[in-house]
């Protein structure tokens, strides 16, 4: 099957990727056909992204093995960070004054807090000693919460002292009924991006923060427009870039809303979608 026209192949120059639930395999490791794509990519020339939703400390050990992928995109567009040398080359941090206005969502007994900044995540102890009331009921995201989250006594008073370095803030509930009523309320804010992109769990950024402006940034450094831009998404954190992008590819196992606005499908990342589209545009 044809992935891809002539003239899409030509035009690419940069690819960027979702890791959950496209990069990644179902046990969260890049296969090995894949990493062979990603490599016969980078050799042939292309700029090779992936942008995540993630906290950068929280990215997979892979993800760092594979110098093929030269930059990081992290905490839904709240940083680039270059691989060779780790440094920042741009970031797009949440503004302390709207944080404070929404800081009685944030207190709520009902809601549990993440805050994520310097590239790390962290979490309040009580919730970690009570996910499943929150949400966060199966063995694997309880895990990955512990692995990746730095628990601490006072997440609020965390907050207020970073309040100026803050990525992103993710927000958990154990009832959809209370997400859906406070996302409401958080729509209303025009100085907050808010992603509904999991079951029980709202992301909070900035004004501008996303995937997409991220993307545009990196092209811009690398003298690249948005038609040579080819992007692999599957949830609605990845809609934004994929409506950027030159040439938007969604799983097979993507969201309706992805899958209804993209200009490729393919097979989903349990079956190597995205190894089978870059091999096709190596060919």
């Amino acid at each position: 099957m044809a992935y891809l026209t002539p003239t899409q192949k030509q035009n690419i120059r940069l690819i960027a990727f979702d890791l959950d639930g496209t990069l990644l395999d179902a046990s969260s490791h890049v296969s090995e056909r894949t990493r062979r794509a990603l490599e016969k990519a980078r050799e042939a020339g292309y700029v090779l992204c992936a942008a995540t939703g993630r906290v950068y400390s929280s990215l997979p050990e892979d993800i760092g093995e594979i110098s093929a992928i030269t930059h990081v995109i992290s905490s839904n567009g709240a940083g680039i960070i270059r691989q060779d040398d780790q440094s920042s080359i741009y970031e797009n941090l949440l503004d302390a004054q709207a944080v404070e206005r929404i800081m009685p969502i944030l207190t709520d007994p009902r809601v549990m807090l993440e805050v994520f900044f310097g590239r790390r995540g962290y979490v309040g102890q009580y919730f970690v000693d009570h996910m499943e009331d929150y949400g966060v009921v199966t063995e694997a995201r309880q895990q990955y919460v512990r692995t990746t989250r730095t628990a601490v006594p006072d997440i609020i008073a965390l907050l207020k002292e970073h309040i100026h370095e803050l990525e992103n803030l993710k927000l958990g509930f154990a009832s959809p009924q209370v997400k859906w009523q406070i996302n409401d309320v958080l729509q209303t804010y025009p100085d907050l991006t808010v992603i509904c992109s999991k079951n029980f769990d709202i992301e909070i950024g900035g004004a501008t923060t996303s995937k997409a402006d991220a993307l545009q940034q990196l092209c811009r450094l690398q003298g690249l427009g948005p038609e040579n831009l080819m992007v692999f998404g599957d949830s609605n954190n990845d809609l934004a870039m994929l409506r950027y992008a030159g040439v938007s590819v969604a799983m097979g196992n993507s969201v309706d809303e992805v899958l209804q606005m993209v200009d490729v499908v393919c097979p989903p990342n349990t079956e190597d979608g995205l190894a089978q589209v870059l091999e096709e545009l190596l060919a």
